[in-house]
């Protein structure tokens, strides 16, 4: 409903002239029909929103509820639903007891961890019966390539060897022992020479 400006018929009466009465009189039914065409309108949205707030006339431009609950709103953020899922409640919470691990304060995720090797297991079995062997030395990684080898008689296949840089390196290391000598690979180009320490246990 779109509503026009008010225009009266004589809108220009001049100080000291008489009124004409029919022109007073038109222009104040003009003005009281203005007022009434306003209330109207007025009643009118009121009645409309009234309907409104407790029908299910709400278009797709707003996100329901249930959506909200569901992360429709941004993913980053934790749903009503979700957070109650993860995190521990004040009641929750005042029932721990001293050195108890807070109920929901460790996720799944958290307690996740990669299992040991055969070769690892047995290198550690081998330390704790004092059966093991040890030898470290050094090196430095050649710069512009992605791999280095070092060569050394103790190494053997199932040798667990570590390497710690001592150095600035670019890439991720890991390391594969074999007899005689291991390999560390880079999954970048080292730019410069890279020192490290390295221990082998068998």
């Amino acid at each position: 409903m779109t509503i026009s400006n008010l225009t009266l018929s004589y809108p220009d009466f001049v100080l000291g002239q008489i009124i004409n009465p029919d022109e007073f009189d038109q222009n104040n039914d003009e003005i009281v029909d203005k007022i009434n065409e306003l209330v109207n309108y007025a009643n009118t949205d009121e009645t409309a929103l009234t309907t409104h707030k407790t029908s299910n006339d709400h278009d797709g431009r707003y996100y329901t509820e249930t959506e909200l609950n569901n992360g429709q709103l941004d993913n980053r953020y934790y749903t009503e639903v979700e957070s109650d899922a993860k995190f521990a409640t004040k009641s929750e919470l005042s029932g721990v007891v001293l050195g108890q691990i807070p109920p929901k304060s460790i996720t799944t995720n958290e307690l996740n961890f990669d299992p040991a090797t055969q070769v690892e297991l047995d290198a550690v079995a081998s330390v704790a019966n004092n059966k093991a062997s040890f030898k470290n030395g050094t090196g430095t990684f050649t710069s512009g390539g992605t791999s280095y080898q070092v060569t050394d008689a103790f190494i053997t296949a199932n040798t667990m060897v570590t390497v710690s840089p001592t150095g600035t390196k670019v890439g991720s290391w890991t390391v594969q022992s074999y007899d005689g000598y291991f390999i560390i690979t880079s999954d970048a180009t080292e730019s410069s020479g890279v020192t490290f320490d390295w221990g082998a246990v068998k």
